[in-house]
Order: structure tokens, then sequence, then C-alpha cells
């Protein structure tokens, strides 16, 4: 088993690999559409149904932008692994209140691949617990099991929303009044665990006279959570380059160019089936722009960024353990109590005394620190 040190030089290298192959990959598909759209522009006079060359450049940029989304995901849980190492070096041993001990040194010195195959199940059964997926989702499994509208789900823009049962209960813990003890919280959503009420200021010197208007009001001041914005910026680059190669579609539809002394540059039926086709593809890029964008804003500010990703490498390792814990014989049963384990977990997502990292907060836990070295 790698040492800690060498192991978190690792994730780094393969985290920054992972996001230079989507930069690689993007640039790529760019200069190739840019390569596509002037061969466009220089035959579509002679060939005018060559117009139609974009649209398979469009499904690239497509594929490459749900290529960007799955591989950032990679690079936050490798980053979210160093951020729990990190964490959990402060503490040996971590007790529930009745006396049950969750929490051991030892925890954080599990083999890498064995945490992986734990991951797979452990995220995966929260991932669908919070959100609707299109294996979760009724209507999308209904697309998916007939073989003639299978795509439709790749267009469906109402993935990935939070659950309503899920959100309402999160709007109901919003409301409740403040500075009571509550022993839930939406601890994924940095929105929301950024989002500080004024209320908890006693001192109204320590805020300013706008704030303390806000405070009378019950509002709450926001405290920024910023994941940058290089992702965004390469994926709208990506929408931009899509939406132009449709411009000589639009072209040849309302400005067709006329030969001095032949025929019109289409036919009015070409025009009709050209416009459908335009039609069709604005509707889809725009479906799949909104997908994407959910996509992304779950990657940056909900379960999938790295300070949700550190926590759930807390409840992936206790799953683990948990697991290994229920067969006399080491891995009998293995996944069917890793499956058992996570489903536990994920019970109430909302309820901080699942979680670890939340537990060290609470009267209700015993927390035995590791002494300064």
């Amino acid at each position: 088993m790698l040492e800690e040190a060498a192991l978190i030089k690792q994730l780094r290298e393969e985290a920054g690999d992972v996001k230079g192959c989507f930069t690689t990959y993007s640039m790529q598909a760019l200069v190739f559409s840019s390569l596509v759209l002037t061969a466009i522009f220089g035959t579509m006079e002679k060939f005018p149904l060559i117009v139609l060359s974009g649209i398979p450049v469009i499904i690239l940029l497509m594929i490459i932008c749900r290529v960007g989304i799955y591989k950032y995901p990679t690079a936050n849980r490798l980053y979210g692994y160093e951020l729990h190492l990190a964490r959990s070096r402060h503490f040996d041993e971590l007790k529930d209140k009745q006396g049950n001990i969750i929490w051991k040194d030892e925890y954080r010195r599990v083999p890498w691949e064995e945490a992986q195959r734990a991951w797979r199940v452990v995220q995966t059964c929260l991932f669908r617990k919070i959100y609707e997926t299109p294996e979760t989702n009724s209507i999308s499994r209904i697309f998916h099991s007939t073989c003639i509208f299978r795509w439709v789900n790749y267009f469906w823009p109402f993935a990935y929303k939070l659950k309503k049962k899920l959100k309402k209960e999160i709007e109901k813990i919003n409301q409740q009044e403040q500075g009571t003890h509550n022993n839930k919280y939406a601890w994924f959503l940095l929105k929301e665990i950024t989002s500080v009420p004024l209320s908890i200021f006693d001192d109204s010197t320590n805020i300013t006279h706008e704030q303390n208007d806000m405070k009378k009001t019950g509002e709450k001041v926001v405290s920024i959570y910023h994941a940058g914005t290089y992702l965004k910026n390469i994926l709208s680059m990506i929408l931009i380059m899509q939406y132009i190669l449709l411009l000589p579609l639009v072209i040849a539809i309302f400005m067709p160019p006329r030969g001095v002394t032949g025929p019109a540059f289409l036919t009015s039926k070409e025009i009709t089936v050209l416009t459908s086709v335009l039609v069709v593809m604005l509707v889809l890029i725009a479906l799949r722009y909104f997908r994407v964008s959910r996509r992304r804003t779950i990657l940056e500010e909900e379960l999938l960024s790295i300070h949700s990703c550190a926590i759930v490498w807390q409840v992936v390792i206790m799953a683990h353990f948990r697991a290994l814990g229920r067969e006399p014989c080491l891995f009998h049963n293995y996944t069917r109590e890793l499956t058992k384990a996570a489903l536990e977990f994920s019970k109430d997502v909302l309820d901080r005394t699942m979680f670890m990292g939340t537990l060290a907060e609470g009267p209700e836990c015993d927390l035995q620190t590791r002494p300064a070295e």
C-alpha cells in the first residue's frame, strides 16, 4: 500500500491528467470544427447540401461536452479523497451517543483500489437518493425501455434535479426558527451552507448598516463559494461553436446565392427540409445545454464538488468497514453487505449524525483528537 504522501502525489497527477485530457479533446474538437466550417463555406455554392455536414460535427461536440462533465467528477473525487485524508488526520476515534465507535484511525489506511470499489456503490446510492436520474425517473425508464426512443434520455432536460420530497424538506429546514438545534442540513448544497443568517451576530457593530437592516428582516448574507470558471468557459466555447456550425444552414435557407442565369440555389422543397432540420437542431442543442449546465452545477456546487466528495469519502470508508464487520469471514458477501450499509447511510441524507464530519460539531459525539506533534 502506498504511503500517504506518495498516494496524494499520485492522485494529484491523475487528476491533472484527467483535466488535461478534456482540455486537449476540447481544443482539438474546436480546431476540427473550424476546418469543417471553412470547407462548408468554400463549397456550399457548388454543393448546396454540404451545409448538412455540420450536423455530425455538432454531435461530436455534444459528446465532447459529455466527456468533460464526466471527466471533472473524476478529478473532484481524487481531490476530495485528499481533503478527506487531511480532515481525518486530526482525530483518532469517534463515537456516537450510544458509545459505538464509528471511526478509528486505521480507517484512514484503506488501499486506494479498495476504497474506489466501495465508492462506486456508496456514492451511487447517495446520488440516486438525492437526484432524479434517468434510472430512477419513471418517464426516463419508459424511453429507455424502447430502442427507438432511448436516445431521448440524452436530451431529457429534467434529469438530475433534486427530488421533490428532499427539496421540500430542505425548504422546511430553512424556514425553521434560527438558533434552534437541528440535526439536519443540506451539507451537499454549497449555496445553502454558505448562506449565513445575520441573526447569529449579537453585536451589531460587527456588521454594516445595510446588513443590520437585513438582520431585522431575517435575511441571510451569502459567503460565495467560487469553484472557478474554467470548465464553464470551455463548455460555453463548445456551445457557441455548435451554433456557428448551423450558420451555413441559416444562410442556405434565408440568404441563398443565385446564379447569373441559373436556377435558384435550393428548391422550395429542399428549403422546407433544411428549415425543419435547423429547428430540430436548435431545440436539441438547447436541451442538451440545459442538461450539461445542470450537471456542471452539481459538479461545482453540489454533491460532486470537492467539498462534498470529501464528506462522501468519509461515509464510503465507514460503510466499507461496517460491511467488513458483519461477516465472520473477511470479504464474505462483501458487496451485498456494502450495499446494505450504503442504503442505511442514505436513508436520511440530511441527517448530520450520519456523517462523521458533522458529528464532530454536535454534543452527541465523543471526539478524541490527535495530540499535536
